[in-house]
């Protein structure tokens, strides 16, 4: 249902937990299957294999609650980086600046922020196609 909301076709979505189905979850009990709450390291294991259907898709996940990421020009710090940010366009694509070490792209989409969790940014797939970039946690955000 998340992916149809974000306006993902059925067969995509399909696809894209197939590869997950092969990687990691034929081999589990099928009361563990895709359960992110399963205990132990199945729990784990789950949800990267359900940050990767997710990402595979191009949308955030479901699994994470970040913080309401403004439309304006805004910093953020992380454990060992600052980024500049420019103000989002229509589609949310926004100039962007690390300081003293430079990224493989100019413009990407922030895609979840939070204090204290790995920021991940959409890069249109400048760098590699369908790829994320994920930060260490963010310190803060101004």
């Amino acid at each position: 249902m998340f992916a149809a909301e974000h306006g993902r076709p059925v067969p995509e979505v399909l696809a894209a937990c197939e590869k997950e189905w092969e990687r990691n979850w034929k081999f589990q009990h099928p009361d563990l299957r895709a359960d992110s709450d399963a205990p132990g390291g199945a729990g784990n294991q789950n949800r990267v294999s359900l940050e990767n259907v997710y990402s595979s898709l191009g949308i955030p996940s479901p699994l994470q609650e970040g913080t309401k990421i403004p439309p304006e020009a805004i910093a953020v710090r992380t454990a060992n980086s600052a980024y500049r940010f420019g103000a989002a366009d229509e589609q949310g694509k926004r100039k962007v600046e690390r300081e003293n070490n430079p990224l493989p792209f100019k413009a990407c989409k922030i895609i979840f922020l939070a204090v204290g969790k790995e920021m991940v940014l959409d890069h249109g797939g400048t760098v590699m196609k369908g790829w994320f970039w994920y930060t260490t946690p963010v310190q803060s955000i101004t």
